[in-house]
């Protein structure tokens, strides 16, 4: 016989707490190669999702959000730039746009669930990068780990690689 519904729920729960789902993350640093990137006008991001630069996501399927630091009327370019990953932040959202905890908020399996992870940058020159904004979506009470980098290599595309940072010449 299953368990009831409230035990899954409480299993779930234990499991978005626990971090336990989050392999994939290097404890030693990596580095983002942005290439030049457009910013929509009256935006501070811009969207990423299927490999490609997009005008907004489906929350059916992951995607990736880079911000700048401004706003402005007109597109903005970014230019190519080396990214340190400076600190990485994952959370369980009930609502990606909200960003409502989905633990504090409570869930049904009838709900979605977002694993948000964001990636903290700072750039080997001056650049308005701030940060990337990484969201994988889950249905039906199955809640998955946050994406890995080579899974968000595959939302962003060829616009963002991804390495081990360098630690300077080996001999």
């Amino acid at each position: 016989m299953p368990p009831p519904p409230s035990s899954r729920l409480a299993a779930l729960a234990l499991l978005g707490l626990s971090g336990c789902a989050a392999p994939g993350w290097p404890d030693y640093g990596m580095e983002l190669e942005l290439n030049a990137v457009e910013i929509p006008a009256g935006s501070a991001h811009t969207v990423f999702q299927g490999g490609r630069q997009v005008g907004g996501a489906s929350n059916l399927e992951p995607y990736c959000e880079l911000e700048i630091e401004t706003v402005s009327d007109q597109p903005q370019r970014v230019s190519p730039v080396r990214l340190q990953v400076t600190g990485v932040r994952q959370a369980l959202l009930k609502d990606p746009i909200t960003r409502i905890p989905a633990l504090i908020a409570g869930f049904s399996c009838s709900d979605p669930v977002f694993r948000e992870t964001v990636l903290q940058l700072a750039p080997d020159r001056p650049s308005p990068v701030l940060w990337l904004r990484c969201i994988a979506p889950y249905f039906n009470c199955r809640i998955g780990g946050p994406l890995t980098p080579e899974q968000i290599e595959v939302v962003v595309g060829p616009v963002i690689r991804m390495t081990l940072a360098s630690t300077g010449p080996t001999t």
